[in-house]
């Protein structure tokens, strides 16, 4: 299907091939696809008039990723369609270790963080850092608590900008040894 000009919302799908995804399949997708989730992120740009159109064209994605995307979110119960449109029905998702154990989400978080890194480019807008440290867990425990904050900040000021680009953010500090002698 050619990329016209992404005005006619849901019409503009027919004759794709939309499959049904289920809830299960589509919690799997919202934990290991990044582009499930800047999917969602574009469905806040001021510019968004609901169309999958515009979002294909905006996240240089194709046409068939970005309708099963939606119908998934759907499926989430955070995307919704409304007067042929979609739109966003909630600002965040989250899922939990409880729902998939700790080891698939941590078996997630590692596929999400090389999608986030193969976005990196020469000359993009980014902020790129990697330090070692030997801390204690009190100091590490004040820096995830400022962390939170700092992105807390950073969505509550996004919210009143204008919005002209996507960006993904990954931070994550982890232990990698106890620190005992031997």
């Amino acid at each position: 299907m050619e990329l016209t000009s992404g005005n006619n919302n849901v019409s503009e799908l027919q004759g794709q091939r939309i499959t049904d995804i289920d809830y299960a399949e589509a919690k799997e997708k919202w934990l290991t696809d990044l582009d499930w989730r800047l999917i969602h992120t574009a469905m806040t740009h001021s510019d968004f008039n609901g169309s999958p159109i515009w979002l294909a064209k905006k996240l240089n994605q194709a046409l068939d990723k970005v309708t099963e995307a939606l119908y998934g979110l759907i499926s989430l119960g955070i995307v919704e369609i409304k007067d042929s449109k979609f739109q966003r029905t909630v600002d965040h998702y989250f899922l939990t270790s409880e729902e998939f154990g700790e080891d698939r989400i941590i078996a997630a978080y590692k596929d999400l963080t090389l999608q986030h890194l193969s976005k990196l480019t020469t000359g993009s807008q980014r902020g790129t850092s990697f330090y070692t440290l030997a801390t204690t867990n009190e100091s590490v425990t004040k820096c995830k608590s400022k962390i939170r904050d700092a992105v807390r900040e950073l969505v509550e000021e996004s919210k009143n900008t204008k919005d002209e680009n996507f960006y993904t953010l990954s931070i994550s500090i982890n232990h990698v040894e106890s620190g005992k002698e031997g």
